[in-house]
């Protein structure tokens, strides 16, 4: 699981929207819009106007600070979209982009464990070139993908492709030694994404600290699964401390317009969908009323997702 989740953070060095998850039928995806896309430069709202994205910009992150976009937001070369829509809008959007080619140049995996060895088979199932550097030779599965030595030796780094892969994974099972790797990866190299597992929550804001774009750790993974499964509705987290989560309407907002209910202002989450009667509005614009028969699907932080159970406590959709 910890590998899968960590695979779902790479953006693998092209345009691609790459899925990370998905809510029904709400598929949620990530895509770079670095290199010379025609998203640079544009706004959010110029994207939807010329057709470049049919589905809905959920959610951008920048130096790994994730937020919540305005129509006017500016996309730039170091926006990595967030994206919520059906598969044929994915599928639209990987048909326009398909061209763009950021790096070709294979995936780094620092740590040659479970974690990294389950990471590096994901890749390999996304027919996504990767090395991985492991300081033990026992667990050196071959010499074509695998580089034996530390992480920290820049002839090793060098020999691996640090120096032009477009993302690295930290994957060792210590978290002092996954700071401390970070920390150094990124005093060599400013550009590139950085992805790290934490063992322990209190680690993981360290981490960020360091360098790190992305963290995953064990017991957000967890906790994700636990409200899965709970009575409180469906829960995707995207991010550590970023999720997609489906209600039905609290009865306060039905029968009002999202622009009305004041979501976004008063508890920090947007609205990205609304399903009623089966069918799936997504990005619904502010004028739509909250249906008092269906469901909405939110993006937001985990203090923003509190604020909006706190305040509306809604009923919760059926598992």
């Amino acid at each position: 699981m910890m590998g899968q989740s960590l695979t779902r953070r790479i953006i693998a060095g092209d345009a691609m929207a790459h899925i990370i998850g998905q809510i029904d039928d709400m598929v949620i995806a990530e895509a770079a819009a670095a290199g010379k896309t025609p998203l640079v430069g544009k706004t959010i709202a110029q994207t939807l106007t010329t057709h470049l994205i049919d589905a809905s910009v959920a959610g951008l992150w920048e130096d790994g600070k994730f937020s919540l976009p305005e129509a006017t937001t500016v996309i730039t070369k170091k926006s990595i979209l967030v994206i919520a829509g059906l598969q044929n809008h994915i599928d639209r959007y990987n048909e326009l982009f398909c061209i763009y080619n950021i790096n070709s140049a294979p995936i780094l995996i620092v740590g040659g464990g479970s974690v990294g060895r389950s990471l590096g088979q994901v890749l390999r199932e996304r027919e996504i070139d990767f090395r991985i550097i492991e300081k033990s030779r026992a667990l050196i599965l071959d010499d074509r993908q695998y580089i034996h030595g530390e992480a920290i030796d820049t002839q090793v780094l060098e020999r691996a492709g640090f120096f032009d892969a477009p993302a690295v994974a930290v994957t060792t099972h210590s978290d002092s030694i996954n700071i401390y790797i970070t920390t150094y990866l990124r005093y060599l190299r400013k550009d590139i994404q950085i992805i790290s597992r934490a063992t322990l929550d209190r680690n993981i804001q360290t981490l960020h600290s360091a360098g790190c774009d992305f963290v995953v750790s064990h017991a957000s993974l967890g906790a994700n699964n636990i409200f899965n499964l709970s009575k409180r509705g469906n829960i995707l987290m995207i991010a550590e401390g970023v999720d997609v989560f489906r209600v039905k309407t609290p009865e306060a907002l039905a029968g009002k317009t999202i622009k009305y209910a004041s979501i976004r202002e008063e508890c920090g989450c947007n609205v990205i969908g609304i399903s009623t009667n089966g069918s799936l509005m997504i990005n619904p614009y502010p004028e739509v009323t909250l249906p008092q028969e269906g469901e909405m699907v939110l993006i937001g932080s985990v203090e923003s997702e509190e604020k909006f159970f706190k305040r509306y406590r809604p009923v919760t959709v059926e598992q």
